[in-house]
């Protein structure tokens, strides 16, 4: 499982351990400190109900990881895929003196539930410290509902959270904000 991992890993900013690599890592290319902290999340992702990310179907779907800090990464492993929609489990694998990997549990809200917790993210995407998700309730993912959060020290800052319930072709940019309210 895990070489199927490594292969599909994408890193968008390297630890320091890692600081050449950059695009896929193949199986054998990823550096010991980063190829350990990849084992370490991968054996916490096998504990968890997720779908075997080296399953034929789940293995089209690449892990992310990107460097919060010089002791802390971030690992986006897929957990479920269906339609436009692709479920991730986040986990930050802390080397430093603490060290070890932490599940990421992230608000979430919904017009029948109001504000909960989940451990999975729709469709993320990260850019530096800056996190998101969309969750597309139609292909064309004009409506749904839509993250933002940033990393700050130790634990990612919700900045915005935003639904749209009717399909009409907005982008999520003008949907209506549930956080900060509007």
């Amino acid at each position: 499982m895990r070489d199927g991992i490594l292969a599909g890993l994408i890193l968008l900013a390297a630890a320091p351990a890692a600081a050449a690599q950059t695009g896929p890592v193949p199986p054998d290319g990823a550096p010991p400190e980063q190829e350990t902290s990849i084992g370490m999340v991968l054996a916490r992702h096998a504990e968890s109900d997720c779908e075997d990310p080296a399953s034929d179907h789940m293995k089209r779907f690449p892990g992310i990881a990107s460097a919060l800090s010089p002791t802390a990464t971030l690992f986006a492993i897929p957990c479920t895929a269906s339609g436009v929609n692709t479920t991730y489990r986040l986990y930050v694998r802390e080397s430093g003196e603490v060290g070890g990997v932490t599940v990421l549990y992230f608000a979430t809200w919904s017009k029948e539930h109001g504000w909960s917790g989940t451990d999975l993210l729709y469709n993320v995407a990260l850019d530096g410290p800056r996190l998101t998700a969309h969750y597309k309730a139609s292909p064309k993912g004009d409506c749904g509902t839509y993250a933002e959060w940033t990393w700050t020290d130790y634990a990612y800052r919700l900045d915005r959270f935003a639904v749209e319930e009717k399909c009409q072709g907005r982008r999520p940019a003008d949907w209506r904000r549930v956080y900060p309210a509007s």
